[in-house]
């Protein structure tokens, strides 16, 4: 009798601390192609949700462009909005989102498919504002090390990778003469002669779910490249699009933050 109760309580515990990995406010990108529901870590990354959050709530993001996809890479946003040119004569121009502090870096969690991070400069680590990007492969041996690892703040659902994926399809092209930044634009129906039609938007984003809990069934992989974690995959060829498997490294580091938000949480 007593056995069974201490495994009932450990059995408890074990689901409330990977649930407690996973807690997650809602957020939903609405696009022509369909819905992108993304779930945020905010209790494991908090300054880059929060950050996030508040491009989103202010309607920073709503009618942005989606404005650079790299097949079996990523996809990125929330950059630039598309200006209406003034006449049937004049040129696109597309402005930058106004940003604001950046912020600094949480590279708890690994680059895998359907996640999302923040862009940023250069060996710049701390550097991300406004822009984001979705994986669309396991990038965690490229992306999970370079620039001392760009932060993963969310994962978006199973239904919402079919939206992504068809936004990944698209032709992309050189826009460069609209920005600089658009050299890898995705267009929709482009035959020569650009309308706003052929652009893909970023229509609105809101969030749909304010309950940090509302994600407790994501197990999202942690990133133990930056924590001496085991890289011999890394070493040989990781160019595929699978998606990212734990090591016996990266789990014994899971069990160790596991116990260690367990006593945070009691105390």
């Amino acid at each position: 009798m007593i056995f069974n109760k201490f495994v009932r309580v450990i059995c408890a515990f074990t689901l409330w601390a990977f649930s407690s990995l996973s807690l997650a406010t809602v957020v939903q990108m609405q696009t022509v192609y369909g819905e992108i529901d993304v779930n945020l870590f905010d209790e494991t990354t908090p300054a880059t949700v929060t950050n996030f959050l508040s491009y989103v709530e202010d309607g920073s993001y709503d009618n942005s462009l989606v404005h650079r996809s790299i097949g079996n890479f990523i996809t990125q946003g929330g950059g630039y909005y598309l200006d209406i040119p003034v006449d049937d004569e004049a040129e696109f121009t597309a402005t930058s989102i106004p940003r604001k502090d950046s912020v600094n870096n949480e590279p708890t969690y690994s680059n895998v498919r359907g996640t999302i991070a923040m862009a940023k400069l250069s060996s710049n680590p701390n550097s991300a504002t406004s822009e984001w990007f979705i994986n669309l492969a396991d990038n965690s041996c490229n992306l999970d090390r370079q620039n001392s690892g760009f932060t993963v703040f969310g994962q978006i659902t199973e239904e919402s990778l079919a939206v992504l994926d068809a936004i990944a399809a698209l032709p992309t092209y050189n826009a460069s003469l609209i920005n600089p930044a658009l050299t890898n634009t995705p267009l929709d129906n482009y035959s020569g002669t650009l309308t706003r039609e052929n652009f893909v938007f970023i229509q609105a984003m809101a969030v749909v779910d304010p309950s940090i809990n509302s994600a407790d069934i994501l197990t999202p992989v942690l990133n133990t490249l930056l924590t001496g974690g085991d890289s011999s995959a890394c070493d040989t060829d990781n160019s595929d699009g699978g998606g990212g498997s734990f090591s016996v490294n990266g789990l014994l580091f899971m069990m160790v933050l596991l116990v260690g938000l367990g006593r945070r949480k009691r105390s």
